[in-house]
């Protein structure tokens, strides 16, 4: 929905300055992040509603704490601007539920974190403890929120909601000695392979299935042992692991182009609240807006006629090279809108000549955008 409305405002926008040539939306491909992996564990850290938060400013820590004492709509809404509130939060029943919580022998205990950096945000989790009275036995919950150039923004699991579910069922210090010896783990496949043996009840694969946690997952069912394993990461050397790691996603675009209007930078600086002197001439023509939703987050590409182009998130600039990182921006800002959208999704493509890669950069129905980015750089973009 976020992506929609963002495309709808762009096209609101493009309508005052030129006419669309090409547009296409909601155009679905399978990107692959890669990044550096960060697992650390708590030690005998709980929270209780209404007493104060004393970790230290613009923390994740002082954040969850943060949150987790809001009690009316009104610092519900405060504590998000100037972002919307996410839908899991939006629930008319959440604030109510959360006063479960005024009782003190309702509380949270924080087990670990895990710090996904991908280059351009980390997608941090906390885990925790979560011991309600309305509950069988005290569960694990997940916390998650996203870093960018010293933003904590709270959202919704979205893509991520795999590695919830995994650190939800999962004891994270048999996790961090298991991924101790992995290079580069695919956190994708360790989560579907994780999955399929609790689904399935199967030992096989042995060293996947006795990640499960047995005495706080809510997937563990049977009754524990007097003697049963211990969970708590406060029972042993605290925990900081790091390691490399890739992950898949869905990422949803959309686009146009348009056609050539030349305007002046001051104008379109104006307009698409972009830094003037990011703007080379002193008057130009935007081509192509393309719109994003990667790896949980929402980019936008604005090409020009004459000038590099310029990707945001939200009202920042990225740094390109850095934005290079990204598979999906890469190849989007490399080659035109209109040739991405023949080469890996016309049925009829109009530009005969790249339907043999077609075969390459296709998997199971699936656009494989990495394929796609490799062929860029391999060939030296054959697609100019």
């Amino acid at each position: 929905m976020k992506l929609q409305i963002t495309f709808i405002l762009l096209l609101n926008s493009i309508l005052a300055f030129g006419q669309i040539e090409f547009e296409a939306k909601e155009l679905a491909v399978i990107n692959e992040v890669e990044g550096e992996l960060t697992i650390e564990s708590y030690e005998n850290m709980s929270l209780y509603k209404g007493k104060k938060c004393k970790f230290s400013i613009n923390t994740v820590e002082k954040q969850f704490c943060d949150f987790f004492n809001l009690s009316t709509q009104q610092q519900l809404e405060d504590f998000f601007k100037p972002y919307e509130i996410p839908t899991s939060y939006k629930k008319e029943d959440y604030l109510k539920n959360m006063r479960l919580y005024d009782n003190k022998n309702n509380y949270y205990q924080l087990d670990s974190k895990y710090i996904f950096n991908n280059g351009i945000t980390e997608d941090i989790f906390v885990k925790y403890i979560n011991y309600n009275s309305t509950f069988p036995k005290p569960i694990y919950s997940v916390f998650y929120i996203q870093s960018f150039s010293q933003d904590l923004i709270v959202k919704d699991m979205g893509e991520n909601l795999d590695i919830a579910l995994f650190l939800v069922g999962t004891n994270t210090t048999k996790v961090s000695d298991y991924l101790k010896n992995e290079k580069n783990i695919n956190i994708t496949k360790l989560c579907d392979d994780f999955f399929n043996c609790i689904k399935n009840d199967d030992s096989s694969n042995i060293n996947v299935f006795n990640l499960l946690d047995k005495q706080f997952s809510p997937f563990y069912k049977k009754e524990i042992a007097k003697t049963g394993e211990m969970s708590k990461n406060t029972r042993g050397t605290p925990i900081k692991n790091s390691l490399k790691y890739k992950k898949e996603f869905h990422d949803v675009i959309s686009g146009v182009v348009l056609k050539k209007q030349v305007l002046s930078k001051e104008k379109i600086s104006e307009k698409y609240r972009i830094p003037i002197e990011l703007l080379k001439r002193d008057s130009l023509a935007v081509k192509e807006i393309i719109d994003i939703n990667s790896s949980n987050d929402t980019f936008s590409i604005l090409k020009f006629y004459d000038n590099d182009p310029i990707i945001k998130k939200g009202n920042q600039i990225l740094d390109r090279d850095i934005a290079k990182g990204n598979n999906t921006l890469f190849v989007l800002t490399t080659i035109d809108f209109d040739v991405f959208v023949d080469i890996c999704f016309s049925e009829t493509p109009k530009y005969s000549k790249f339907q043999k890669f077609k075969k390459v950069i296709e998997k199971d129905g699936n656009i494989m955008i990495r394929s796609l980015r490799d062929i860029i750089e391999e060939n030296k973009n054959p697609f100019m």
